[in-house]
């Protein structure tokens, strides 16, 4: 059984210069990554489902003079991975030399990112597990989360993205739904077997009549409290948004 949801980027800090976490490798005695290979495999998914989204003839979109372009933000995130790639096995010994991050099209920077996801994640679920190698994994996917959440930026920049119609992780779909759910506002059933599906179920949600009764009451307070507002206050703001 599968819920199937597209999904959208959060931005993390990082430090690039984390190579110190690699040169202490040793294996574990026992345990690899396959735990991760979901978190890897949704790493890529978002990634690549940002860079094609803005269109070719706008590659060269940036905020402004001192920010990168889109292709060259493309670039680094490619790049990058090829990077902490070398640096899981060479360890500090790794070269960072990026060259002209503009030189690419958006086929060809589409195409070196979803390669380069590929080895690398290739790469981690054949590795032992151990502490220092962990860190490593979590410095290239918090590095990689917080570039894809800057070109976010740009295609809300570009109304590509907009606000009010922004997308969510499916985590957080999935805990809202079941917290829902034990409070009684919502009921779920398996629907039947599909073959497009590939033979899985799919779970559907329906609003019970304590849910709706709870959302009328919800919609009826956030109505009053809006009310209470004086009409002097709200004047020259833009409300399109709530």
């Amino acid at each position: 059984m599968k819920t199937t949801f597209k999904f959208s980027a959060v931005a993390f800090t990082l430090l690039l210069s984390a190579t110190v976490l690699f040169t202490s490798m040793k294996p574990a005695d026992e345990g690899g990554y396959d735990w991760m290979k979901g978190r890897l495999d949704s790493s890529k998914a978002f990634t690549i489902e940002v860079l094609e989204a803005m269109p070719a003839d706008s590659y060269d979109f940036k905020p402004n003079d001192d920010q990168r372009t889109f292709a060259a933000q493309a670039y680094h995130i490619a790049y990058s991975i090829d990077y902490f790639k070398r640096a899981l096995k060479e360890g500090a010994s790794a070269k960072w030399a990026p060259g002209d991050e503009n030189s690419k099209s958006k086929a060809e920077l589409v195409k070196w990112a979803s390669e380069q996801f590929d080895e690398i994640n290739a790469f981690i679920l054949e590795q032992e597990a151990s502490d220092a190698f962990t860190g490593g994994i979590i410095s290239f996917l918090d590095h990689n989360t917080h570039h894809r959440g800057q070109v976010v930026t740009y295609l809300r920049m570009k109304e590509i993205i907009s606000q009010t119609k922004r997308k969510v992780a499916i985590g957080a779909v999935h805990s809202s739904l079941s917290r829902l759910q034990e409070k009684g506002f919502l009921k779920s059933d398996l629907a039947e077997a599909t073959h497009e599906r590939g033979g899985r179920r799919k779970r559907l949600f329906s609003i019970t009549a304590n849910g709706k009764k709870a959302m009328e009451k919800n919609h009826e307070l956030r109505n009053g409290l809006f009310n209470q507002i004086p009409e002097m206050a709200l004047k020259g703001l833009n409300l399109s948004g709530l």
